[in-house]
């Protein structure tokens, strides 16, 4: 018998009854083996079932969480501060300037670190399945669009008007494009991951909610200006501060069953 029919030979199933129960047998042991070597609690196990989030994409998402909060409210208290300013009609590009005007600005710059971090939160947390560098770098080019507008209308409306405006509105034009791209396509691929599947319905339906508004104020423009704009910016932000709560939950999670798995000793408990 040559080499290659012997281990055809050994392959070959088992067909009497017998030598099925004895195959059996002899999985089982092999199984049993393998989960005393390495049981469901030991930390050898542990990164083939799955792995834990990085502890820095806690802090990434905790930092969104509460520079959109903040953000937010620092945009509704402008609204009673800013007397000369009629809050339905004036978009939040005409706060950028007079009053409070370099508050705004650098919280315009906060709010772009802010999202790029989470964004690199939110890749290195997913399930590879769930990753896109396409949406990273969405919503790192609308981080980068953000910082234009505060940047530009913070000294170009003096020494250059005309290239001002040009460059004010090419970089709001890039920030809302990019960030509606981002959020939604993140959002479609919450579904992919464990953690984050059940956060997908609200994720989804937020992000439409803010591509609705945004178009309609692109789009309607007999409507007042301001308070469309605003509304979908408040509904970006907030979509925001979810991912990034939920990504601090997620990362707070794993860490505190990575001590108790480790408190076990790798012995299985009931």
């Amino acid at each position: 018998m040559s080499v290659r029919a012997g281990r055809a030979h050994h392959r070959a199933k088992p067909h009497t009854r017998a030598e099925r129960t004895r195959q059996d047998r002899h999985d089982s042991w092999k199984a049993d083996r393998l989960l005393m070597r390495n049981p469901p609690d030991s930390p050898t196990f542990a990164p083939r079932a799955r792995a834990l989030p990085p502890r820095w994409s806690g802090h990434a998402g905790r930092v969104a969480a509460i520079a959109g909060m903040v953000f937010i409210g620092l945009v509704l208290v402008l609204q009673w501060l800013r007397r000369d300013l009629w809050w339905v009609d004036a978009q939040l590009s005409a706060y950028l300037h007079g009053p409070y005007g370099l508050l705004l600005r650098t919280a315009y710059c906060l709010l772009a670190a802010s999202m790029a971090w989470l964004a690199r939160g939110l890749y290195a947390a997913l399930a590879p399945a769930a990753r896109s560098r396409t949406v990273l770098g969405l919503f790192w080019m609308a981080a980068v669009g953000l910082c234009m507008v505060s940047i530009g209308d913070s000294w170009m409306p003096e020494l250059a008007p005309e290239a001002a405006a040009m460059v004010h509105v090419l970089s709001a034009d890039t920030t809302f494009l990019c960030v509606i791209a981002a959020v939604l396509l993140q959002s479609w691929y919450f579904r992919r991951d464990v953690r984050w599947r059940a956060h997908f319905p609200s994720a989804f339906l937020l992000g439409w909610a803010a591509f609705a508004v945004l178009l309609f104020h692109v789009t309607v423009t007999s409507a007042p200006l301001g308070i469309s704009q605003k509304i979908a910016i408040v509904l970006i932000v907030v979509w925001m501060v979810r991912a990034g709560t939920v990504l601090a939950r997620c990362e707070r999670d794993g860490a505190a069953r990575l001590p108790h798995s480790r408190d076990n000793a790798g012995v299985n408990q009931p």
